[in-house]
């Protein structure tokens, strides 16, 4: 009868040792989660492009240009995505062979040399690159 008792305690000090292991295994599981998704939230723009995208070092440096660069002379491109999701901006880099047949002005600022159509439709890619990479981090927030 006595060893009755003892089993019955060890069966419910092993029963409670399970579910604190549980709760730590839970709370580990929440930690690497939260980790990993601080981790990307702190991802830059550049480390998007080549870690996340494959993109090649050298080409990812000329979107973070190409940004910068839309940035100097149309503002703040998280304003603009906040604001409504780059689609006024991403209007102002629409430049068509068309226009550039018939020599029309950009609507956009950025002083381009060289072919306009080419450098526009440049601009507008890297544009849509940093409007995913926004979105990325968005979803993973």
């Amino acid at each position: 009868m006595n060893y009755e008792r003892v089993i019955l305690k060890l069966i419910e000090d092993v029963e409670a040792l399970k579910e604190q292991v549980a709760d730590l295994n839970r709370k580990l599981i929440t930690n690497e989660s939260n980790a990993q998704m601080n981790e990307h939230s702190d991802l830059t723009f550049y480390e998007y492009l080549t870690s996340i995208k494959g993109m090649k070092y050298s080409t990812a440096q000329s979107r973070v240009s190409n940004c910068k660069r839309v940035e100097k002379y149309e503002g703040d491109l998280e304003e603009h995505y906040y604001k409504d999701k780059c689609k006024l901006l991403l209007s102002k880099l629409e430049y068509s062979m068309e226009d550039q047949v018939n020599n029309r002005h950009a609507a956009h600022k950025i002083p381009i040399d060289g072919n306009t159509f080419n450098g526009t439709a440049t601009l507008k890619q890297a544009v849509n690159l940093y409007i995913n990479y926004l979105n990325y981090l968005n979803n993973v927030r």
